[in-house]
């Protein structure tokens, strides 16, 4: 979602993506989708449209009725994201048609509910203390996930019609979710970007971090950006099989790997792999799954390798200017987003990524 100056806002759903998530991870669905929100806002303010009021019976992709604890946390997620408010769809029931009867704040007499006292707790919070969050932004965490559209665009077309489509390959979206997942049970919420929402014209980029998840298409266009970032003190941590293709779906591999300067090397081959891999990554306690492919490296002078099997590189450190590039060809991402318990017990890959991404030590909040 690109910034448009003349508008006097920006507005979103709720329901981006809520699908993937279990219900008791509604919470993470709507604080991911509030950051997709704040960053393609960017300086304008935002809101948060269609908030499910109340039941649904047959329409929606699943039955359910929000509970009062749901809406209000729903609801200080989007204040807490720089949110200016929220839309519930809807306030009243249809009487007729498609989704007659449901999703509505109130009753069939039109009374107010659990759910309206819980909205109007929040208003009268926000109302007292006007000051306060008409001022607060969020501080940068120093972290940012970005995505590329045209890796979701590619992994789209090269699957469509396909088995692929169907069998739990399409994994660009689930695999970045779960950085996000398990950073914010870390108590950090990273940002959430698009590429071209990321300020590139920095002149130094010393503490912060991007962090590209199983981005399978890079336009030749982000090379040098990428490349810029680390130069200038950045740290780039990157997973899966980014970088597979270029932005017009030709693939790095054979016609010559774009990003090879900046990361220190090239991919011998992708191996498909039917159970997690465990990476025993140098400088960490506890190893990290894998899942999805197994890449191995062809490293370049230079470059330190940080797992291997045998004497095959499976991940590696290579130091670029001012920065690094951390790079390990499987999705540890998905690790964290299908939170195995036997190859990743709680903190585990949590832990990993905190060590490669400090916790900043300033609050979340901020006010002029």
């Amino acid at each position: 979602m690109a910034p448009f100056p003349e508008q006097p806002g920006r507005f979103g759903s709720c329901q981006l993506h809520f699908t993937l998530f279990p219900r008791e991870e509604y919470s993470l669905a709507m604080s991911a989708d509030c950051e997709l929100l704040l960053s393609g806002a960017g300086k304008l303010p935002w809101l948060m449209t269609e908030v499910q009021g109340g039941n649904n019976t047959y329409s929606g992709a699943r039955a359910m009725c929000p509970t009062k604890e749901e809406i209000t946390q729903w609801l200080w997620i989007v204040m807490g994201t720089e949110g200016k408010g929220a839309i519930f769809w809807s306030l009243n029931p249809r009487a007729s048609g498609i989704e007659s009867g449901e999703w509505a704040l109130l009753d069939f007499q039109h009374q107010p509910t659990d759910r309206v006292a819980a909205v109007a707790e929040v208003g009268n919070c926000l109302k007292q203390h006007k000051t306060l969050f008409s001022e607060a932004k969020k501080l940068d965490p120093g972290i940012s996930i970005v995505y590329i559209r045209e890796s979701l665009w590619t992994e789209d077309i090269v699957s469509k019609g396909t088995p692929a489509a169907e069998d739990g390959r399409i994994m660009c979206m689930t695999n970045m979710l779960g950085y996000f997942k398990a950073l914010s049970g870390s108590g950090i919420t990273p940002n959430l970007k698009a590429f071209e929402e990321y300020d590139f014209s920095r002149p130094d980029y010393t503490g912060q971090t991007i962090i590209l998840a199983h981005q399978i298409a890079v336009p030749l266009s982000y090379v040098p950006l990428l490349e810029s970032f680390v130069q200038k003190g950045g740290k780039l941590i990157v997973d899966g099989m980014t970088g597979f293709y270029d932005g017009d779906v030709h693939n790095q591999m054979l016609t010559g790997f774009s990003l090879k300067n900046l990361f220190g090397g090239c991919i011998s081959e992708f191996k498909r792999i039917d159970t997690p891999y465990l990476y025993r990554l140098k400088g960490y306690e506890q190893p990290v799954p894998g899942y999805g492919w197994k890449g191995l490296i062809r490293t370049d002078k230079g470059a330190e390798t940080i797992c291997g099997e045998g004497e095959l590189p499976l991940a590696s450190r290579f130091a670029y200017g001012k920065g690094e590039v951390v790079w390990v060809p499987g999705l540890l991402g998905s690790g964290a987003w299908k939170g195995d318990a036997r190859h990743l017990p709680a903190g585990c890959g949590r832990s990993a990524i905190r060590t490669a991404c400090p916790v900043p030590s300033k609050p979340i909040i901020k006010t002029s």
